[in-house]
């Protein structure tokens, strides 16, 4: 399997996902600019959306999303328990949150990283996800996820070189 992900971005569920899997993967960089891949390959030609992450399986098809890159991570290895059994009830609650960070909170935190945005369009980022985090069933803004300001705790990421600590391909090997 073959995981190619974006420095920094979302894709980073996928590749923690594999390896708490104790899946056998390659992880490979994709450039933003250039959509080239740091095995050589040119990114849309494989994935014309252009987004990540996008999952390389053994049989050669391309799953992409994160909300099904993640649903079928976690049911790789059930023993694992990375997420409940496909069709119960817990599963279509994993599906549900998934399918919420991915619309309401993923796109509006975009604003907050882009080195172009104004701090205008900041401010408004931080009041609308301020607005769609309260109120959400287990959602307690001072204890999980991104802060008020949207920035992770613990670190600031305007600080953070983007390719800070990342190689830019990883073979990773379960067990």
């Amino acid at each position: 399997m073959k995981l190619y992900y974006l420095t920094g971005a979302c894709s980073l569920a996928s590749y923690i996902g594999l390896i708490e899997a104790g899946q056998t993967f390659e992880a490979f960089a994709v450039d933003r600019k250039t959509k080239q891949t740091s095995d050589g390959k040119d990114f849309v030609s494989f994935n014309p959306k252009g987004y990540v992450p996008a999952l390389l399986l053994d049989s050669g098809e391309v799953l992409t999303e994160n909300v099904a890159v993640l649903s079928y991570i976690a049911n790789l290895d059930a023993s694992r328990k990375l997420a409940p059994a496909p069709g119960t009830l817990g599963f279509y609650k994993v599906l549900e949150w998934l399918g919420y960070i991915n619309s309401e909170v993923h796109k509006n935190m975009s604003p907050l990283f882009r080195p172009n945005s104004t701090e205008e369009a900041k401010s408004s980022a931080r009041d609308m996800l301020g607005q769609r985090h309260h109120g959400q069933d287990g959602a307690d803004p001072d204890r999980a996820g991104p802060d008020r300001r949207g920035r992770a705790r613990g670190r600031d990421r305007r600080t953070r070189r983007p390719d800070a600590g990342h190689p830019r391909h990883v073979r990773w090997r379960a067990g």
